[in-house]
């Protein structure tokens, strides 16, 4: 499936999925954490043999939401935050966002209304 079929899944989409990236590189997206259906889809995936975060992003308002996401991740990173190491990232016009996360082990994912967070238990 490419990126910017998931606008068409919604809320629940088969487990685990292929998504190819915009740079042709595969993606399984093994379970899913957060869903704005068509917009937003936040899960656990695998990524050239390992296990990640992926934040991706699609629909009308896909690269304004991913410039935002960059920005945050960024912002987090250069305050010394400790935060997720971003893997991959990428937006392609008409297809959408993507953020890859090291996935860290022990981390439940909450949300907020700013943005989705990882707090380690």
């Amino acid at each position: 499936m490419k990126l910017a079929s998931l606008t068409q899944v919604g809320r629940s989409p088969e487990l685990p999925q292929l998504i190819e990236l915009p740079t042709g590189l595969p993606l399984e997206l093994c379970s899913l954490l957060r869903v704005l259906p068509g917009q937003r889809y936040v899960g656990q995936a695998q990524w050239q043999g390992r296990t990640v975060l992926a934040k991706l992003l699609v629909g009308g308002k896909a690269e304004r939401h991913f410039a935002r996401e960059l920005q945050g991740a960024q912002l987090l990173a250069a305050q010394g935050l400790s935060t997720p190491l971003l893997l991959e990232q990428g937006v392609a016009a008409g297809e959408g966002g993507w953020l890859l996360f090291e996935f860290l082990e022990g981390c439940l994912l909450y949300t907020s209304d700013a943005a989705d967070d990882l707090l380690c238990v």
